[in-house]
C-alpha cells in the first residue's frame, strides 16, 4: 500500500518542522511506494530517506515522468543507519499524469521496510 507523503514547503529564511512519513510494509523483500504532490512546476524538491534500523541500504527509485519533458527513472541508495538526501532539480522531470511523484523504496533482501529498516521519507519543496 502506498504512503502519501506530507510535502513541506520551505521558503527562504524560514524554519519549518519536517514531517516524517514511515514505511508501513511488513513483508520481507517487498517494495513500497511513497507519493507526493508538488505545489508548483519548476520547483526543487529535497527528499530525505532515513534507514534507522541498521538493516542495510535501501534502494530508492523515482519513476519516470509521463509528460514530454520528463526524464528517465532515477535510482539512488539510502545508506544504512543514516539519513540520505536526494534533490530533484525540477518536479516536471518525474511528474505523473495525475500530478504526483512516486518514490519507491526497496529493502535489502529478506528485510522489512517498516520494522527492520525503520524507513521514513521526508519531502521538502524549496520555494
Amino acid at each position: 500500500m502506498a504512503v502519501s507523503c506530507n510535502n513541506v514547503t520551505l521558503e527562504v529564511n524560514t524554519v519549518k518542522v519536517l514531517a516524517a512519513d514511515a514505511a508501513t510494509e511488513t513483508t520481507a523483500s517487498k517494495a513500497q511506494d511513497f507519493t507526493f504532490t508538488p505545489t508548483k512546476a519548476g520547483r526543487k524538491i529535497l527528499i530525505l530517506v532515513t534507514e534507522a534500523g541498521n538493516a542495510g541500504a535501501i534502494t530508492c527509485s523515482l519513476g519516470a515522468g509521463s509528460e514530454f519533458w520528463a526524464s528517465d527513472a532515477q535510482t539512488f541508495t539510502a545508506a544504512t543507519n543514516s539519513i540520505s538526501a536526494f534533490q530533484i532539480e525540477d518536479v516536471a522531470r518525474f511528474l505523473t499524469s495525475s500530478g504526483t511523484i512516486v518514490l519507491t523504496l526497496t529493502p535489502t533482501t529478506n528485510k522489512k521496510l517498516a520494522s527492520e529498516h525503520a524507513a521514513t521519507v521526508q519531502v521538502i519543496e524549496l520555494v
